[in-house]
């Protein structure tokens, strides 16, 4: 069986319909978070950055 995403078009009828649509941040925080995961070590100093849930660096100021 495939791998498949799909949003929900609404779920005030008894049955759920499902859009064929995705959007475009649930790969593209995926794939930051997968960068992050799999980085070289030493890619990145979790010292000076941190990130938010959108999974955006910010520069650690404090």
């Amino acid at each position: 069986m495939p791998l498949r995403a799909s949003s929900i078009r609404t779920q005030l009828k008894r049955r759920m319909q499902q859009h064929d649509e995705m959007e475009s941040f649930a790969l593209a925080e995926t794939f930051k978070y997968f960068y992050v995961l799999f980085a070289p070590p030493g890619t990145l100093d979790f010292g000076k950055i941190v990130f938010n849930t959108e999974a955006h660096p910010l520069r650690r100021t404090w």
